[in-house]
């Protein structure tokens, strides 16, 4: 199905633009040589920047000025110049009938496409540390970032995702893997899970009252017994790269705009 958006405003395009480069607001704003508050007014349209600073803003974004600015700069197709042309000859009735049947054409196609998205997307938090399948990878204490899953009976339970880092759980989970947490405060015999102890973050498997690495050339290791041990959740499973989306497009925006507002005001993302 075709998925049509809103036109994003200015604010909008360059969070889109900063957050697609990998850039906080700290940093973006520290090669414009500009206050952290002032890009932020940017991006929440409470003012724009002027010209010669928009110049800057696309450089720094890689984007054309055009691309900053919402313009589409590409020329009008065959089409859509001879639907001009006849608008042009209606009478002023005509013309304001015409805008009128556009409109709702429009937006029936965008509460359609809304509806399709929704139905098939979920808008879940993706931990910025990740769970090591080896020794555990301490907390880097970054927020996580919002990323969507195809929606499915396993998504829709999982809290958040994880990415997984090294090879201890082979052949099942596979260093780079992301895989779907649910919290909980035990875990069941045979079940992954994803914990926490004194070197950090790990993903293993509960079994004979212990957490073990599935790679038997990778284990665990029996001094790990006496470590003080703290349960974050229960492994669903891994995401397939298809069922997931990292970079968020324009129609995700349009589609989770209360979701994506009520998650950067949590996490107060920069």
């Amino acid at each position: 199905m075709k998925t049509i958006s809103a036109k994003p405003g200015i604010g909008e395009i360059i969070r889109r633009s900063r957050r697609a480069k990998g850039y906080s607001r700290d940093e973006l704003a520290d090669i414009i040589h500009v206050s952290r508050n002032s890009l932020y007014n940017w991006e929440k349209d409470k003012n724009l920047p002027d010209i010669l600073m928009g110049f800057e803003l696309a450089n720094a974004l890689g984007v054309s000025i055009y691309e900053l600015c919402g313009i589409d700069d590409t020329q009008m197709t065959s089409d859509e110049y001879s639907l001009l042309k006849t608008y042009r000859r209606l009478s002023n009735g005509g013309k304001s009938l015409a805008s009128a049947l556009t409109d709702t054409l429009y937006d029936q196609e965008r509460r359609s496409s809304v509806k399709h998205i929704r139905a098939t997307w979920r808008l879940i938090p993706l931990e910025s540390t990740p769970a090591a399948a080896g020794v555990g990878v301490p907390d880097t204490e970054t927020d996580p970032e919002p990323v969507f899953t195809r929606l499915n009976d396993r998504s829709g339970e999982a809290d958040a995702l994880v990415r997984v880092s090294g090879d201890s759980m082979m052949p099942l989970y596979k260093d780079g893997d992301v895989v779907l947490l649910k919290y909980a405060g035990e875990i069941g015999e045979g079940e992954d899970a994803v914990c926490v102890y004194h070197e950090g973050f790990i993903i293993k498997r509960y079994t004979g009252g212990r957490l073990q690495s599935l790679n038997r050339d990778l284990p665990f290791g029996d001094d790990h017994d006496n470590d003080d041990i703290r349960l974050i959740g229960r492994v669903l499973g891994s995401v397939k790269p298809h069922d997931l989306i990292m970079d968020i497009t324009p129609e995700l925006e349009d589609a989770f705009a209360d979701e994506l507002k009520a998650f950067d005001s949590l996490h107060d993302q920069g």
